[in-house]
């Protein structure tokens, strides 16, 4: 079960964010990130997988932590959705960052070809391509980047596959949501891009799959 960490860098009086990374990324890709300098972090410390709601629920309650705001990105958003759909109570705000509605089994397919490329090549490329148009995200990232496939379970990722494949978004939440999504996004594109009745969509210019640096980026 995936580990949490949290970061207290806001106030006594803020309700922590609970940020919860696309496939194939820990959480330490926010930990430092400026975008996140003022918040009190909750992040995973492995990469993300199907098992995190319950392993945030454990969390909570062993820190008695009632109340959190949730950022989910990408397979994250699918993630902070199915917990908000567990536990509504405990959601006081939903920011959706580069989510689609469904990923296609042929997306999927070549996602795990990728996976499986024993030389490390293939996920290379995906994470250039998460951070097209975000090249000084990419350079400050790129040790941590370097460092996964050594660090990584297939199996667990394949895992994470399959639970996008199967995955299905609710026709509603039970709060409004905060869409942020990249024009120029490659691996979510605006057409794919998840939506819901009375949400809020804030559409960045000229922005791939990783936003958070874009000077107009709000939770």
């Amino acid at each position: 079960m995936t580990d949490w960490l949290m970061i207290n860098r806001g106030g006594p009086q803020q309700v922590p964010l609970v940020i919860i990374p696309g496939w194939g990324f820990t959480g330490q890709v926010f930990n430092d990130h400026a975008a996140f300098k003022d918040e009190t972090l909750i992040v995973p410390t492995g990469f993300t997988s199907p098992g995190m709601v319950g392993g945030l629920s454990e969390f909570l309650a062993d820190q008695q932590i009632g109340q959190i705001r949730i950022l989910g990105w990408s397979m994250g958003g699918n993630i902070g959705v199915d917990f908000t759909m567990h536990h509504p109570e405990m959601v006081s705000s939903l920011t959706l960052v580069a989510v689609r509605q469904r990923w296609l089994a042929g997306d999927i397919d070549f996602t795990r070809q990728g996976l499986l490329d024993a030389t490390g090549v293939s996920m290379g490329k995906f994470y250039r391509k998460c951070f097209l148009g975000a090249k000084a995200d990419y350079n400050q990232l790129a040790t941590l980047l370097m460092s996964y496939p050594q660090n990584y379970e297939v199996d667990f990722l394949d895992q994470g596959l399959t639970y996008l494949a199967a995955h299905r978004m609710p026709e509603s939440l039970p709060l409004p949501v905060h869409l942020v999504q990249g024009d120029k996004d490659l691996v979510c594109p605006v057409a794919e891009m998840v939506n819901f009745p009375a949400s809020h969509i804030t559409m960045l210019a000229g922005v791939g799959h990783f936003p958070f640096s874009h000077a107009d980026f709000r939770l």
